[in-house]
């Protein structure tokens, strides 16, 4: 609902231009009594006026004083209470006019599925009071005429349609010559039809009225009664679905007239296809025994395609049809997407009954409850399958309101409204038997009290909650729910004899049982222990999970009523929380924290980016973990009262409470994660839901989320008035206005004390809120900017006695295309899903369409010598991700995903051309081509010169150079410093043609010195040998023999032991 105060504007703005003999209906209340004047746009000249608007209801006003026509509308609301005095609106409509015909029997027979959807057209087959006509359109609201259907009936009751995806039949009865024709067409992908004659079926002249037409196992069926007198309908089978078949006749056997009754006649016949797919086909009559008053008979009669026989007449309602006479279509019959038989019909005391075939041949029966009783002033009905197993009932109460029920395999939902009641008169229904591209079941309806009479259309969609699995025993009451980044999933509960439990399962499907799920005991009492976590217990049922970053984080208060906290990290498997050595306390070692002795309750968790937890419990106290240490302090008003928590994308801490005083308004106070250790860092509060306005008035159930936008939503409720809003911070401010250009300000009346919930969806930017009343949850699509605001609304059969709703936990990945909720029951708690696979809910978005190619980063042409191996990486980025390479030449080559390029086969002298393909995540390709050239082998050793030192040389210190040069056709590999034979050292980062050098020390002696070097076609060549001798010389003291006479001594030496010796010689 959105809500108009008083003397506020509603702006409307429809689709197509209205004009005067058009309607507007608005789906609204008030909580006094009120007005709404409807202008145009900007205008100051009342059009007309909605009256005594109060209880919530179906309003509508015909627009007799709009001149020319207008697609904008200002609706101005009037209360008799200024203060506080408005109208919630909900839906505003003029549902769209097909066309229009003078006849009321526009839609006659009971079977007509006039409806259809295909090739992304609506499609609409009626009389229009001279021919059957067909009409399409691509939106539903805007109707083009395709021509005349058939000019040959002469009586509105005499043709009938049916659609089998692009197929289009038509049976018609042309009563002055008492024949039945049939005519073939094919819907065109523009919204045109491609004909084929008509062609007359032979028959005796007792088949021109009454029509009806089918299609089972590929083959088309026709066929009718003459009058009213014949005691069973004829029917021909065709042998294709093409423009000329032949057709053979199938009709079955009159059924017996019992005592006292001298005869029957058939009324209203209609035909529907076997659930055995095979041409087994049913017809269904209404009859009339001569005898009875008022009362009819439904009886079925089933052929046999495999025995070519029909299995014989049974009664499916004995004396107790209401009036059987069209227009008044008192029974109606759809087959479910299993193939079971669903015949719907009204009886003699106006009440709705059900039953129920099975898809065998012949159908076996029983009978269903349609909670639609009493309504004697009941005249019509019609029935859909929407092809997913739901069954719809539409049906009128003689309010000329269209109103619906859905049968989903086991049980009738809620009565839902199509068009309200007003004057206007409803003169038929009819349905579709398919359903468009957003599973909506399609209608078309008659009405007006004058010619010309309206064909309008409209759609209605099943929107439910659909239990996946039981998840708990019986007692037990929900928690929390979360998931993993792989999808697994931790349900956390409170048993009955106060103890915390888990239910987890590690699939990356849904569970599909009670056994699926692995359950275990998290917190133990200090009685029976067995706590995985810890036993200490529990106050109330005061207990919260995040998952953020894969680390799973718990708080609760214990039975002394003190905050716990342990953690545990999940990323590999949701199954390691049944491990007590996996719970960890906030600063990593193993166990749980016992965070503060200050009593409290109600704790409301949150995690930074850095997983540092903070949590708000009790009355305005705070526990939040610095890294190092938990600091616990008090903020807020002292009047404030329990505070819930949320934290977005920068690490902005928002805090929701409520001012406990005598305003009670809802408050929030912000502050970055970082200086949240302390009540200082807060912000002013901030009035977000004011008391005054919205009459709050209690405390314990206010939500506050952030989307991927870092928008805030904080959502306000007062249980004990049933009644919420939602305000939201854009980023700048809050907005607090209710249309569409100030922000967003949603007050409904459904909040039950202890229900309700407040989540982000899998995408980041959806925010779901969920309550208990008929388990009704909610979307609040937020994805575009300024933001684009919608509400859905999604219904659980009440039946069920769902007592709460908790939406999934945020910060989800978005790795499924279920939205799951826990609700709860006195058998125990169940995990929903909705169904995205038909649009009834939420999805992950699809990412923005990446068209940026790859790109090359290192790509080279390649030069190998015949026998080498090809070995080379490439590399490659993107915008995404690169996904993988591609070369052309497989023959010769080979590459993997990462780049890495190989030759496949022994590669033969000569340039090999390749195309190296690349392509990201999106398929978005990018290529290139490269050259490998194949040389032929060298075989010729390198050329080393040695450069220093020079040959019969010495060194005194022992630490020699010794420099080369080496010259050769390939690149060097190596090169050796070859001393006395032996490689004394080796060098592999060679340059050819140019002076390279090895250094290394060598103690006293003579060497014979050489260098070695081995190309890279491992050819080794050597150099010449030198000699070098080493001869370390530091100091030498001699006596002074300069006056010594040493011509005659032959053996002459100086010596210093065991430093050098010197000989003389002559």
């Amino acid at each position: 609902y959105t809500f108009i105060p008083s003397g506020h504007y509603l702006r409307v703005i429809f689709s197509k231009n209205l004009t005067s003999d058009r309607d507007i209906t608005i789906y609204a209340k008030s909580n006094t009594t009120a007005t709404i004047e409807v202008y145009e746009k900007d205008g100051n000249e009342i059009i007309a006026t909605f009256e005594n608007v109060s209880e919530e209801g179906w309003y509508k006003v015909y627009l007799t004083n709009l001149i020319g026509e207008e697609d904008e509308f200002d609706l101005r609301v009037l209360s008799e209470v200024e203060n506080g005095g408005g109208v919630e609106v909900d839906y505003v409509v003029d549902p769209a006019v097909i066309s229009t015909s003078t006849t009321t029997n526009a839609l006659w027979t009971t079977k007509t599925h006039s409806i259809h959807y295909a090739n992304g057209y609506y499609w609409a087959v009626f009389h229009n009071g001279s021919n059957v006509v067909i009409y399409s359109s691509s939106d539903g609201t805007n109707w083009t005429s395709q021509g005349v259907v058939s000019s040959t009936i002469d009586t509105e009751q005499g043709w009938a349609v049916t659609f089998d995806n692009t197929d289009i039949i038509v049976a018609i009865g042309d009563n002055s010559a008492n024949l039945i024709y049939y005519r073939h067409g094919t819907l065109n992908n523009d919204g045109t039809v491609s004909w084929g004659s008509e062609q007359q079926v032979d028959c005796d002249g007792s088949a021109d009225q009454y029509n009806f037409v089918e299609i089972s196992g590929s083959k088309p069926l026709i066929g009718g009664l003459h009058g009213y007198n014949n005691v069973a309908p004829r029917v021909y089978v065709g042998s294709s679905i093409t423009d000329s078949p032949s057709f053979s006749e199938e009709t079955p056997s009159a059924p017996s007239s019992a005592p006292p009754y001298t005869s029957s006649s058939a009324r209203s016949p209609t035909i529907i296809k076997s659930g055995d797919s095979d041409g087994d086909f049913s017809v269904f009559a209404g009859f009339v025994h001569t005898g009875r008053s008022d009362s009819k008979d439904i009886q079925i009669n089933t052929y046999d395609a495999s025995t070519d026989s029909w299995e014989g007449w049974e009664t499916i309602v004995d004396d107790d049809l209401k009036n059987i006479h069209p227009p008044y279509k008192t029974y109606d019959v759809a087959r479910d997407s299993s193939g079971n038989l669903h015949l719907l019909y009204i009886d003699l005391s106006g009440n709705i009954n059900h039953k129920k075939g099975t898809a065998a041949t012949p159908p076996v029966w029983s009978t269903i409850s349609s909670d639609v009783t009493g309504l004697t002033s009941h005249t019509m009905l019609s029935v859909a399958s929407d092809g997913s197993g739901n069954i719809y009932l539409f049906y009128d109460k003689g309010d000329n309101g269209i109103y619906y029920r859905i049968y989903d395999g086991n049980n009738w939902g809620n009565e839902n409204v199509l068009k309200g009641a007003d004057s206007n008169t409803l003169q038929s229904i009819t349905t579709s038997r398919t359903v468009d591209s957003n599973g909506e079941v399609l209608v078309a309806w008659v009405e007006g009290s004058s010619s010309p009479y309206n064909i309008r259309f409209g759609k209605a969609h099943h929107f439910s909650l659909e239990p996946v699995v039981r998840v708990s025993p019986a007692g037990t009451s929900v928690v929390e729910v979360a998931r993993n980044s792989k999808g697994h999933i931790v349900v956390v509960y409170v048993e009955p004899d106060s103890t915390f439990w888990a239910a987890y399962y590690n699939g990356t499907d849904l569970p599909s049982s009670y056994d699926d799920w692995t359950r275990v005991m998290l917190i133990g009492n200090t009685t029976d222990g067995g706590g995985v976590i810890a036993n200490t217990g529990r106050f109330s049922a005061h207990f919260e999970v995040f998952i953020r970053n894969d680390i799973m984080h718990v708080v609760w208060v214990g039975g002394d009523r003190d905050p716990y906290y342990s953690k545990c990290n999940v990323s590999d498997d949701i199954s390691a929380i049944a491990t007590t050595s996996n719970w960890k306390k906030a600063d990593g070692t193993q166990g749980y924290d016992h965070v503060s002795t200050q009593t409290g309750d109600h704790p409301s968790l949150i995690v930074s980016s850095d997983n540092r937890p903070m949590f708000a419990y009790g009355y305005n106290r705070f526990a939040w973990w610095s890294g190092s240490s938990w600091t616990d302090y008090s903020a807020f008003y002292s009047e404030g009262d329990v505070v819930s928590l949320g934290i977005d994308e920068n690490d902005m801490v928002w805090g929701v409470f409520v001012n406990n005083t005598e305003t009670d308004d809802v408050m929030v106070r912000n502050v970055s994660f970082d200086n949240a250790g302390s009540a200082s860092g807060w912000s002013n509060p901030t009035v977000i839901c004011s008391n005054s306005t919205y009459n709050f008035d209690l405390y314990d159930y206010q939500w506050v989320i952030t989307d991927k936008n870092n928008y805030v939503y904080v959502l306000c409720t007062a249980p004990n008035l049933y009644k919420e809003a939602i305000n939201w911070w854009n980023g700048s401010e809050w907005q607090e206005g209710t249309g569409e250009e100030s922000g967003v300000q949603l007050i409904t009346d459904f909040i039950r004390s202890g229900g309700g919930g407040l989540g982000t969806t899998p995408d980041g930017y959806t925010i779901a809120l969920g309550s208990q009343h008929t388990g009704l949850a909610r979307q609040y699509n937020n994805r575009e900017t300024p933001p684009f605001r919608t509400l859905n609304y999604y219904y659980g059969d009440p039946e069920d006695g769902f007592d709460s709703w908790h939406a999934i936990e945020k910060y989800q990945p978005c790795n499924s295309d279920e939205l799951l909720w826990t609700a709860s029951n006195d058998s125990g708690i169940y995990l929903f899903k909705f169904d995205t696979a038909t649009g009834d809910a939420w999805w992950c978005p699809e990412e923005e369409e990446d068209t940026t190619p790859p790109y090359f980063v290192d790509i080279y042409n390649v030069t190998k010598q015949e026998g080498q191996e090809v070995n080379e990486d490439f590399n490659a980025s993107d915008n995404v991700a690169v996904d993988c390479w591609q070369v052309n030449d497989t023959t010769h080559f080979a590459i993997d995903c990462t780049g890495q390029l190989t030759n496949a086969t022994n590669l033969a002298i000569g340039l090999y051309w390749i195309n190296l393909t690349i392509n990201d995540t999106s398929n978005n390709i990018n290529s290139t081509v490269i050259w490998v050239n194949i040389t032929p082998a060298d075989t010729t050793p390198p050329t080393i010169t040695l450069i220093s030192p020079a040959n019969d040389t010495g060194d005194n210190d022992g630490n020699v150079t010794f420099m080369y040069n080496v010259t050769d056709a390939s690149n060097i590999a190596s090169c050796s410093l070859i001393i006395n034979g032996q490689v004394n050292k080796t060098e592999t980062s060679i340059t050819k043609d140019t002076t390279q050098n090895i250094t290394t020390y060598l103690p006293n002696g003579n060497y014979n010195w050489s260098i070695n070097c081995t190309d890279s076609s491992g050819n080794e060549g050597a150099s010449e040998i030198r000699k070098l001798a080493i001869i370390k010389i530091t100091k030498y003291n001699s006596p002074d023999i300069s006056s010594l006479n040493v011509s005659n001594i032959t053996n002459f030496y100086l010596e210093k032991p065991n430093t050098a010796k010197i000989n003389f010689t002559d």
